[in-house]
C-alpha cells in the first residue's frame, strides 16, 4: 500500500495555515534531544531531518549547533518553519519540499538523519528506512521518534483495536509502531541498533482541535505511569529507533543506541 501523500500535504498545510502547531511541549523536545545527542557518533555536524513540520524540532537540533536540512511534504509547514526560527532562518541549515521515500541528498551525505514523528505515517517502512541507509556516511547515525502501540495511552485512542478508537485529528496514513516491528526493519535495511520506548515526551499544553486538549493534560499527568511500574522500555509513549550505519571497519555501535 502506497501512502496517500495528498493527503498528508493537505492535513498539515491546513493545520499551520490556524497558526503555530506544535505537537509536543518545549520539555518533550528537549527529551527527544538528549537522547539524540547520546546516540550521535562523534563529530557529527550535518544532519538532515524528514518530517519536519512547523519546525518544532528543526529548532532545537538548530540551537545545539547542528547545520540541519529540513524537509517536509508541506510546503506552508516549511514556510512557516522559516518565518518562525531559529532553525534554518538562522543560516544554520536550509529547507526543502520534499518526500522522506525519495531523499533529495547525495549518497553518504549525511552525519545523521531524523525521522520526526514521520514513520507511523508510513503504510511501509522499507522505502524510507533503504533512502536513509543510502544518504548516511558510514557510521552515521538514524534517529526516529513515534507514537508506541504498546502504550496504554496510545492503544486506547488510536488502535483500531480499542472499543475508544478515533480518526478525528489524524491523516488517513497515520499509525502506532511496534517496537519489535521497527527494530526488525531497521536490520533489514542495514542498521545495527533497535528500537525501544520511552517516558518524559510530553505534549503541549495547546491543541488545535479543542477535543483533545483535556485528553492531553491527562496524557501530561500520568505519562511517567509506565517508568513508576517499571514498565518503561516496553509501555513508554514514545518509541525511539536508533540505528547506526555500519563502517568499512565494523566496530561498536554508538553510544545510546539498542543493541
Amino acid at each position: 500500500m502506497a501512502q496517500d501523500k495528498k493527503a498528508e500535504q493537505e492535513f498539515f498545510s491546513a493545520l499551520v495555515a490556524r497558526g503555530c502547531y506544535h505537537v509536543l511541549s518545549p520539555r518533550g523536545f528537549r527529551v527527544l534531544l538528549g537522547h539524540f545527542l547520546a546516540a550521535l557518533p562523534p563529530g557529527a555536524r550535518r544532519v538532515g531531518e524528514g518530517g519536519s513540520g512547523s519546525g518544532g524540532f528543526t529548532a532545537y537540533l538548530a540551537g545545539a549547533g547542528f547545520q540541519v536540512a529540513a524537509l517536509d511534504l508541506s510546503f506552508p509547514c516549511l514556510r512557516h518553519s522559516r518565518r518562525a526560527g531559529p532553525g534554518p532562518v538562522t543560516g544554520s541549515g536550509w529547507s526543502i519540499c520534499g518526500d522522506v521515500e525519495h531523499l533529495p541528498f547525495s549518497d553518504g551525505s549525511l552525519d545523521a538523519l531524523v525521522f520526526s514523528g514521520v514513520l507511523h505515517h508510513l503504510p511501509a517502512l522499507e522505502p524510507a528506512l533503504a533512502e536513509a541507509y543510502r544518504v548516511l556516511k558510514p557510521g552515521g547515525l538514524l534517529y526516529s521518534y513515534d507514537p508506541n502501540n504498546r502504550n496504554p495511552f496510545f492503544w486506547l485512542l488510536r488502535s483500531p483495536t480499542s472499543p475508544f478508537f478515533s480518526r478525528r485529528g489524524r491523516t488517513v496514513n497515520e499509525r502506532t509502531l511496534d517496537p519489535r516491528l521497527l527494530t526488525a526493519a531497521l536490520r533489514q535495511a542495514g542498521f545495527r541498533g533497535g528500537a525501544e520506548a520511552v517516558c518524559g515526551v510530553s505534549f503541549g499544553d495547546q491543541h488545535y482541535d479543542p477535543l483533545f486538549r483535556p485528553l492531553v493534560l491527562l496524557y501530561n499527568l500520568l505519562e511517567p505511569f509506565p517508568r513508576w511500574v517499571g514498565k518503561e522500555k516496553e509501555w513508554g509513549a514514545f518509541l525511539l529507533g536508533r540505528g547506526c550505519k555500519p563502517a568499512p571497519s565494523s566496530g561498536p555501535a554508538p553510544a545510546g543506541a539498542p543493541g
